[in-house]
């Protein structure tokens, strides 16, 4: 693009003169450069309401007093909770903003312009309401901007394509843009929703909060698109309807999502709406090769593991389990904001409820466990669930590529039939080396419990006692390592770490080959 733009540059000036027309009707023959909108048509269906008494703060003052909108409040978001009052005194403070925000004419960044798309997509009606003319106008004419602004972007992956085309989709529909461009932007869409939802319906990112997400985008449009008697390409709808059984998978007994892969604690209502668009039945399945997890839920305890390749964190094998609505074990969590050094140490090894390789002392051993760290992390993992009477049985294998030490983790974990009683095993082999000759190499297993969860050693060297919100009592207790209580802490709230405590078992892999642990709910304490 750059040589082309510079080949351009050296036309004369007449002959490029000449050229201006041709270019100018080939942008018009795409609906870009022309783009004219018939007026409101409809609103893109809104699966999160917004906040009526936060649109009170706003209007008290929240905005800059200096009577610029602030580049942070030009994506429009704040449009969802004046619309939630429902009251004319907000719908003319937004025309007020919505007026700040066009004579600013400052050039937004990607995100935000999709986002201002989208926020006036699904609240065009509320702003439009008793507006004059020149509004009307003004608004025509910021949305038919961005339009053209977004579909000129380039993008960088599928997920910003899928963004980019889900805003263009959705602006032409409710405001009555060029077919042409409503139809080009639906088969764009298709496409970058075919790449970034896999086989198996899971996001290509393994993060469970991405899916959530990208869901968020896809189904009220496919919502807008009904109701406008406009038919879905078929790679839309097929993307679509393999996504929500996998969304349904990866849910706890809280409603919410996993925390696996750098997955970001979510609405429950709002997963709740995106699984009640599924004609799909309520069973979950098993085990999503693709994008790597596995469930196991019987009674009221639900199990997921972590057992794919990829990603952004280092959690072959790791898991989380709930009890209701109450989690109990899973991984420390991502940050929405933080340095690199926390990012890191939130995506290491030691930050996910799985086995982890540490230092010790002497050179071989310390070499031996570098390199079991670094090729642990590139592992291939292979895993099944097996379904009996008495329980559910996860069987996974976490195995380095041939050109490294061979250390594998083996873990299997048992969850009964009445959902109270979870155990597991965790088992090192090394292909290269007989037992006799591994170096001083140990290993810790954690498991992170959730900040709600409290712990205490119920006598000095015996099990642990856990003790749930609402009082429910559980046992853990295990074998072939030592035993500890330790701190830790929890980074998926979305807002500062919060403490937490981790259970870890240690030992050196050469003394203790199997490690067997179990949680165990205890009967309810007589009154």
């Amino acid at each position: 693009m750059a040589g082309s733009n510079a080949a351009y540059a050296q036309i004369p000036h007449l002959l490029r003169s000449a050229l201006l027309p041709i270019l100018s009707a080939a942008r018009q023959r795409l609906g870009v450069e022309s783009l004219v909108l018939a007026g409101h048509l409809a609103d893109l269906p809104s699966l999160q309401p917004g906040d009526a008494e936060r649109a009170r703060g706003f209007y008290a003052g929240a905005f800059a007093a200096t009577g610029h909108v602030q580049p942070d409040l030009r994506d429009f978001s704040w449009l969802a909770d004046l619309a939630a009052t429902g009251l004319d005194l907000y719908r003319v403070f937004a025309r007020k903003l919505v007026r700040a925000t066009k004579d600013q004419g400052r050039r937004d960044e990607f995100n935000v312009i999709a986002s201002r798309l989208l926020a006036l997509g699904r609240h065009g009606g509320f702003l439009l309401k008793g507006a004059d003319a020149d509004f009307r106008s003004l608004l025509q004419g910021l949305i038919a901007a961005d339009i053209r602004h977004l579909t000129r972007a380039k993008v960088r992956s599928a997920d910003q394509a899928v963004m980019q085309t889900t805003a263009v989709l959705a602006a032409t529909v409710c405001f009555g843009g060029p077919e042409r461009l409503r139809d080009e932007a639906a088969e764009r869409l298709a496409a970058a929703a075919d790449a970034v939802i896999l086989a198996d319906g899971g996001h290509a990112s393994r993060m469970p909060s991405k899916l959530c997400e990208t869901l968020a985008l896809l189904v009220p449009l496919r919502q807008l698109l009904a109701t406008q008697r406009i038919q879905l390409p078929q790679l839309l709808t097929a993307a679509i309807e393999r996504a929500l059984p996998a969304l349904r998978m990866l849910c706890h007994g809280d409603g919410g999502l996993s925390l696996l892969q750098g997955g970001a604690s979510t609405c429950a209502t709002l997963v709740r709406k995106l699984l009640a668009e599924t004609a799909t039945g309520n069973r979950p399945q098993l085990v999503a090769k693709q994008s790597g997890f596995a469930r196991l839920s019987l009674g009221s305890a639900t199990v997921l593991v972590d057992c794919g390749t990829g990603g952004c964190c280092d959690g072959a094998l790791g898991f989380e389990f709930s009890d209701g609505i109450h989690r109990i074990v899973g991984p420390c969590g991502f940050p929405q904001t933080a340095s690199a050094a926390w990012m890191a140490a939130a995506a290491s090894r030691a930050a996910q409820s799985s086995l982890a390789i540490e230092r010790q002392a002497g050179s071989t051993a310390h070499r031996f466990a570098a390199a079991s760290r670094k090729s642990t992390s590139a592992a291939a993992v292979a895993a099944e669930v097996i379904t009996a009477p008495n329980g559910q049985l996860f069987k996974g294998r976490s195995a380095p590529p041939a050109t490294a030490l061979e250390l594998c983790h083996h873990r299997e974990i048992f969850l009964s039939a009445d959902g109270g009683d979870l155990r597991g095993e965790d088992r090192l082999t090394c292909g290269r080396l007989q037992e006799s000759q591994w170096p001083g190499l140990a290993f810790a297993i954690r498991f992170h419990l959730h900040p709600k969860v409290s712990a205490r050693f119920a006598a000095a060297d015996g099990p642990l006692a856990l003790s749930l919100p609402d009082g429910t009592g559980w046992q853990f207790s295990a074998r072939g390592g030592n035993l500890s209580l330790e701190d830790s802490v929890f980074l998926a709230t979305g807002g500062p770490a919060i403490k937490s405590r981790q259970i870890v078992i240690r030992g050196l892999a050469s003394e203790a080959r199997i490690v067997n642990w179990a949680f165990r709910r205890q009967p309810p304490v007589a009154s």
